[in-house]
């Protein structure tokens, strides 16, 4: 979406403004993905309780650590 959004920013804005610039930045696939990243951590853990759970009906399973599940261990 950020790498999208970017791209259609840069060709509407002057080259050389903040705003032109700006968009470089986030519109760059290792800051995009990195942000992506990110917002799935956070994600996860906002909604630790039913990947927990999930996890249990899958696997049957109750004693496996949240982490584990999250890094697929």
């Amino acid at each position: 979406m950020l790498m999208s959004a970017g791209s259609i920013i840069q060709l509407w804005a002057a080259e050389g403004t903040a705003l032109y610039n700006f968009s470089g930045i986030i519109s760059d696939k290792v800051i995009a993905l990195s942000l992506g990243a990110v917002s799935n951590v956070i994600i996860g853990y906002i909604y630790k309780e039913n990947i927990i759970r999930a996890n249990r009906e899958i696997h049957h399973d109750a004693d496996c650590p949240f982490h584990s599940i999250v890094l697929n261990k």
